[in-house]
């Protein structure tokens, strides 16, 4: 076990060398903190208690048109607290002001004419992040994935899982995932 060691601010002080018994603190510590040394800080579970999900697609998604489409993320891989609505609005509503990082992973078959797509996450519909998946040839699996960090207000914020086509056909989506969770209140 990896024995906690205090730094003083007289031996942090600014202009002061970095030493070998400084560095080895610096290394140590944080295994210190893990193991529960003794003179170590406590991690309190309860305080790490923030709303979190994740929702997969399970079957595929053949959406058709241009523009904007709703990933209808329908199986909760975990969801302790039934923020996500994995049956009629595919919405994650958090119960907890704070900030939270918001993946959309999209697999899709690139369609003839339709070369590329975006992974778009909304919040209270407007587009908060995207990105694009490369350029392949029809037939081809191409992914994207987006991630952002967002402020929530814990109340009527939401947050949507799209997938944007540039070209009015039919598409196929093989797979999504969709997950959010708070990185910190507010």
């Amino acid at each position: 076990m990896a024995t906690w060691n205090d730094l003083l601010d007289a031996v942090l002080d600014v202009g002061k060398p970095l030493t070998y018994t400084i560095a080895r603190v610096f290394r140590d510590n944080p295994i210190a903190i893990a193991e529960g040394a003794s003179g170590a800080p406590r991690i309190v579970p309860g305080a790490l208690n923030f709303p979190y999900f994740l929702a997969t697609r399970t079957a595929v998604q053949s959406p058709s048109g241009a523009g904007s489409i709703k990933i209808q993320a329908n199986t909760e891989v975990y969801d302790p607290d039934n923020l996500y609505d994995n049956v009629t609005n595919y919405r994650f509503t958090p119960n907890k002001a704070g900030l939270y990082r918001v993946s959309l992973y999209i697999e899709a078959v690139v369609e003839t004419g339709a070369p590329a797509f975006q992974a778009v996450i909304q919040k209270n519909g407007t587009s908060i992040g995207a990105n694009r998946s490369a350029t392949g040839g029809a037939g081809e699996v191409q992914s994207a994935i987006c991630e952002v960090i967002v402020q929530m207000n814990g109340t009527t914020d939401y947050l949507e899982p799209f997938v944007f086509y540039g070209v009015n056909t039919v598409h196929t989506v093989n797979n999504a995932r969709f997950f959010a969770h708070a990185i910190c209140e507010i």
